[in-house]
Order: structure tokens, then C-alpha cells, then sequence
């Protein structure tokens, strides 16, 4: 099992093992190549892996995602949420702004005759009477059809 070396220096038994050996960590590469890719100063002991290593670094280095493009990224999800954010809330406020306007209908049972609904003589009072429940039901039509959608 490696030990960890990420932002660690080189060790005696590390170096040892690069200089006798030729073996490098995986780990180890990877913390080189972060160092280069954020023009991060080297120790010497760096250096000579680096030197030895330069073609798997330089993989390395193309395989790592640019992280100003992972920011751009996210901060452009971020905007596109806060934009989606804002504008769902101002159509929300419309709404209600919208549904305050209808009037509410005083909806008022009223218990009649039969016959003097019916009857001839009272004819123009009947039509007035119809005519005030059917504009009632519109308005309440339009209430629930903007509270339903």
C-alpha cells in the first residue's frame, strides 16, 4: 500500500525507490503534474521525476478536466437556475396579482316561488335574476379557471 503523497515532499525511501528502482507512485505523478499544471514550484527532488516522468505527466495533465472550465460551467448552471428562480417567482406574482383582480361573485341563494320564477308576471324580474346567476357563474368560472389553470 502507497502512503499518501499528495502536497508531501519526496521522502529518503520515495527518492530510494526512484532512483534504484525507477518506480514512481501513481499518486506521486499525479501531485507532479497538478504542480505543473497550476505552475506550482517544484522541489529538486521533483524536478528529477519530472525529467524522468515528463511523457506520463504531460498525460496526466491532458486527462485532468480544466477547472476555469469546470467554474465557468457551474456558474453558468448557477445563473441559468437563479434566472429560472426569479422568473417563476415573477410569474407567480402575476398570478396572484392576477387572480386579486377577478372580482369575487356574491353568491347569494335566494329561496323563490315556483310560480313566481315562472310566471308571466314577473317576466323582466325573471330575466334580471338569470342573467345576475349567469354572470356570477362566469366570474366564478374565471376564479377557478385561473386558480386551476
Amino acid at each position: 500500500e502507497q502512503p499518501t503523497v499528495s502536497g508531501k515532499e519526496v521522502s529518503d525511501a520515495e527518492y530510494n525507490d526512484f532512483i534504484d528502482k525507477g518506480k514512481v507512485s501513481e499518486e506521486r505523478l499525479k501531485d507532479i503534474a497538478g504542480k505543473v499544471k497550476n505552475q506550482e514550484p517544484l522541489s529538486d527532488r521533483e524536478k528529477e521525476i519530472f525529467t524522468d516522468n515528463t511523457s506520463e505527466i504531460n498525460k496526466i495533465i491532458a486527462e485532468q478536466p480544466d477547472v476555469s472550465e469546470t467554474v465557468d460551467e457551474s456558474a453558468e448552471i448557477a445563473k441559468a437556475d437563479e434566472d429560472f428562480l426569479n422568473k417563476k417567482t415573477e410569474l407567480e406574482t402575476k398570478k396572484n396579482q392576477e387572480i386579486k383582480k377577478v372580482s369575487k361573485p356574491n353568491l347569494v341563494l335566494e329561496e323563490i316561488e315556483d310560480d313566481a320564477f315562472l310566471g308571466p308576471k314577473n317576466r323582466v324580474s325573471n330575466i334580471q335574476k338569470h342573467d345576475k346567476i349567469k354572470k356570477d357563474f362566469e366570474q366564478l368560472k374565471q376564479v377557478l379557471d385561473c386558480i386551476y389553470g
